[in-house]
C-alpha cells in the first residue's frame, strides 16, 4: 500500500510553474525512502526530478547534500551526476506548505535517464565490478570533501 502524499500531481505542477518557471504537461509520482519524488516532464518536452522532503526534514542534512553534489560536479567521474537547479530567486532550495499546514523543503534537479540496479537482469560479474570502479571513483572524489554534517548514521551505510 503506497503511503499517502501531502500534495497532489496539480499542486506539484504548480509548484513547478511558480518556484522553477516550468510550464509542466506531466508530473509522475516516483518512489523513494525519504523524499517525495516526482518526474517533471516541461512543455519542451524536458525532464526534471523533483524532490519534496517529508515535515520532518533536517535542514543541515539538505544544505550537506547540496554541497555535496555541487563537490562532485567539479570532478571528473565516470558517470553523470544531477545538476541541482536553482528555483526563480535563484536559491537552491524552496519551502512549501501543505494543506495539513506542515512545512517541507523542495528541489529540483536534472533529471538523469537509467535505470535501477535492481531491475537488471542478470547482474553479472562485470557489472559487479564496473560498479565497483564507479563507486571507488566517486569515493576518492569526496576524499576532500568537509561539510558539518558529514558524519551522520545512515541505515543503508554498510561502515555501521
Amino acid at each position: 500500500m503506497e503511503e499517502q502524499r501531502p500534495f497532489a500531481v496539480q499542486t506539484v505542477a504548480r509548484f513547478a510553474n511558480e518556484y522553477f518557471g516550468l510550464d509542466t504537461i506531466q508530473v509522475t509520482a516516483l518512489p523513494g525512502e525519504i523524499d517525495y519524488n516526482y518526474r517533471i516532464q516541461d512543455n519542451s518536452g524536458k525532464n526534471y526530478l523533483l524532490k519534496i522532503t517529508r515535515d520532518n526534514f533536517v535542514l543541515e542534512d539538505l544544505l550537506f547534500q547540496n554541497a555535496m553534489l555541487q563537490h562532485i560536479k567539479k570532478k571528473e567521474l565516470p558517470v553523470k551526476t544531477p545538476a541541482l537547479i536553482e528555483n526563480r530567486k535563484g536559491d537552491q532550495m524552496s519551502f512549501v506548505g501543505s494543506d495539513a499546514n506542515t512545512r517541507h523543503a523542495m528541489r529540483l534537479f536534472e533529471w538523469l535517464p537509467g535505470k535501477t540496479i535492481s531491475s537488471v537482469h542478470p547482474i553479472n560479474s562485470h557489472l559487479i565490478e564496473e560498479l565497483g570502479t564507479v563507486l571507488g571513483k566517486l569515493s576518492a572524489a569526496l576524499i576532500d570533501f568537509q561539510h558539518p554534517a558529514s558524519n551522520r548514521n545512515l541505515k543503508w551505510d554498510i561502515t555501521y
